[in-house]
């Protein structure tokens, strides 16, 4: 909790350019001190916890790191849930975790396009867009495979998966090309603090969907 505590107030500080020596002297204590909070040093009081919430405008859960929104609210299924949330979601019902999931991957994918349209590049966006709609086809064919005949002619089903693998591929290869030219359009920085910052209202989902699937590959490659 500490942990949280000195690495929040110190982002704040810092992202609205105060430095500690002004920050100590709104708030009534020692640079010292408010340094030591900083760092973890030393464990603050009640008191200066709310103060500090006030400061800053933010909940004190958000402080403690109790809660992804600076405001305390209640989380819904956008917001990066905690360990419980986590387990309650995957071991509770199919609903949950499906709305879950498919908040995750539908603010993401908004993010990923409003950054296309800024980039005004048509090929990335084409290669981009193949990409994405390839591994949702790749999926819908097999999931209409399980309970009924495969009706699909035009591409043996037998054979989508590896067209598909292909396909993608391909154009992984094509947006690869792409970043000589569009590299310094392009500002997505995916660490928490700066996610909060580039993207206020969809940043918990995009750190979800960074956070499942780098344990998903963690998991799976032992690494």
């Amino acid at each position: 909790m500490i942990n949280n505590f000195s690495r929040i107030i110190t982002y704040l500080r810092k992202q609205k350019g105060l430095s500690q020596k002004q920050v100590s002297e709104e708030l009534g204590i020692s640079q010292s001190l408010l340094s030591h909070y900083e760092k973890g040093i030393r464990e603050c009081g009640l008191d200066f916890l709310v103060k500090i919430a006030n400061y800053y405008n933010v909940s004190t859960d958000y402080l403690l790191g109790r809660t992804q929104n600076p405001s305390g609210n209640t989380p819904t299924a956008e917001d990066i849930p905690s360990e419980n949330q986590v387990k309650d979601i995957f071991q509770g019902k199919t609903d949950n975790y499906c709305l879950y999931n498919k908040k995750l991957i539908t603010n993401t994918t908004g993010v990923i396009y409003n950054i296309l349209s800024q980039v005004g590049n048509k090929k990335l966006s084409k290669y981009v867009s193949q990409y994405l709609m390839t591994a949702e086809y790749k999926v819908l064919r097999t999931i209409s495979s399980f309970n009924s005949a495969d009706k699909n002619k035009s591409i043996p089903y037998q054979l989508t998966a590896d067209y598909c693998q292909t396909s993608m591929a391909m154009d992984m290869l094509k947006i690869e090309e792409l970043k000589t030219t569009q590299s310094g359009k392009i500002n997505v920085n995916l660490a928490y603090d700066k996610l909060a910052e580039q993207y206020p209202d969809s940043y918990s989902s995009i750190f979800g969907v960074v956070r499942a699937s780098e344990d998903t590959i963690k998991q799976r490659f032992k690494l």
